[in-house]
């Protein structure tokens, strides 16, 4: 029989190549349909309106105009903000909520904010800066400023500033005067290594007791090994 020719009783099978191939055209077509719409979707930007930090007004800041302190000393600057603290919202974190303006979470503090996870207490925060380190330096203890001294007969300009959520920041300006070098800087020195000299012998106790505490418990422990 020629190849090629069917016969009546013959039955036509499927092309399996051509099966095939129409698969992997679909495929390809598929691919190329959903590379088209992510490109699409990544050049249409949805413009997304971010909370913005809202601004209630000015937040006021009462420093001293003038002081005066000895040639060695250490003292607080005092400084008192208006405001003293608000209550903020603590935020959920969902972003797509939230992070829209105005809050769409449907629980805002009084500033607008999310407050999804209640209020918490916000303090501002007092920084200074002085034009003289040589004279007047600043340290922070605890988070507040105090004022640091070593040379006498000199004078520096400490600039406070004051910041808070929700306030623009204040500025107050100080005028410090240091004094000559005298008695009581001399009291204020040996105070200070009657200070030191406390310490470092309390660190040397604690170190020689927790020495001898260990000495005992591996004697007691050799022991006790000894009588098992």
């Amino acid at each position: 029989m020629p190849r090629g020719r069917m016969t009546p009783g013959m039955v036509a099978m499927p092309n399996k190549d051509g099966a095939e191939g129409e698969f992997r055209m679909a495929v390809r077509r598929f691919a190329a349909a959903a590379m088209l719409a992510l490109a699409i979707a990544c050049l249409v930007v949805v413009p997304t309106a971010h909370a913005a930090t809202k601004i209630v007004g000015d937040l006021g800041i009462a420093a001293p105009d003038t002081l005066e302190v000895g040639c060695v000393d250490l003292i607080p600057l005092d400084v008192a903000c208006d405001p003293s603290s608000i209550q903020t919202g603590i935020a959920c974190g969902m972003t797509e909520m939230c992070g829209q303006d105005p809050c769409l979470c449907g629980k805002p503090d009084e500033y607008g904010a999310c407050a999804c996870n209640g209020l918490t207490t916000t303090y501002p925060t007092v920084t200074a800066d002085s034009n003289n380190t040589s004279a007047v330096r600043v340290v922070y203890l605890f988070g507040k400023p105090y004022l640091f001294t070593l040379a006498g007969s000199c004078a520096a300009t400490v600039t406070v500033t004051g910041s808070l959520l929700h306030y623009n920041d204040a500025t107050a300006t100080v005028q410090v005067t240091v004094a000559p070098f005298g008695l009581p800087d001399v009291g204020r020195i040996l105070i200070v290594l009657a200070v030191l000299v406390a310490v470092v012998g309390l660190v040397f106790l604690i170190v020689r007791g927790i020495r001898k505490l260990l000495k005992l418990i591996i004697r007691r422990k050799g022991k006790a090994d000894e009588q098992a």
